[in-house]
């Protein structure tokens, strides 16, 4: 639940990567705790995420797993909207799954993502290309913990409002 003035950041990492991108993740995370603990956040969560999720919500098989690409086209409004693009931050891929012989487009997320809330709205989501320059999590948060945050359009948080058609935008 947001409070009036709220400030929250939700932080997404991709889990099972290598020892560098762990410290990285690790990094960030504290980083973050900083800044809530200085008042410039008022909330951090931290939410893992595998290392590919379905491109639809239809073809999500968990509640978890339905959140998360919820959350994503919820990003990628938030991209559109502000002329931005995700990409190559995410990449949707063919996957042929050998298994059960099936053939589906997935989503691979991005080792880790910033998306920032104020006071119920998606204002910022990090890593994002603006133009030619790509915003990394660590341009982002340095900006927020010098004061000097590059403000946004912000999008309402609308997640449950989504059709299963929708999907993300490369």
């Amino acid at each position: 639940m947001n409070k009036e003035g709220s400030h929250r950041a939700e932080l997404y990492v991709r889990s099972l990567l290598p020892d560098s991108y762990s410290q990285r993740q690790a990094e960030v995370v504290q980083r973050l705790g900083r800044l809530v603990g200085s008042g410039v956040l008022t909330e951090r969560q931290v939410h893992p995420c595998g290392n590919q999720l379905p491109a639809t919500p239809a073809e999500a098989n968990t509640d978890v797993g339905e959140w998360l690409v919820e959350r994503f086209l919820g990003f990628n409004e938030w991209a559109s909207t502000n002329g931005c693009g995700l990409d190559p931050a995410f990449e949707i891929r063919e996957v042929n799954d050998t298994m059960s012989g099936a053939q589906y487009r997935a989503l691979r997320p991005p080792a880790i993502l910033l998306a920032e809330y104020r006071e119920g709205e998606l204002v910022c989501v990090t890593p994002h290309r603006d133009g030619e320059t790509v915003r990394t999590v660590l341009d982002r948060i340095a900006e927020l913990e010098a004061g000097t945050t590059t403000t946004y359009e912000p999008v309402a948080d609308t997640k449950t409002d989504r059709t299963d058609a929708r999907v993300i935008q490369q």
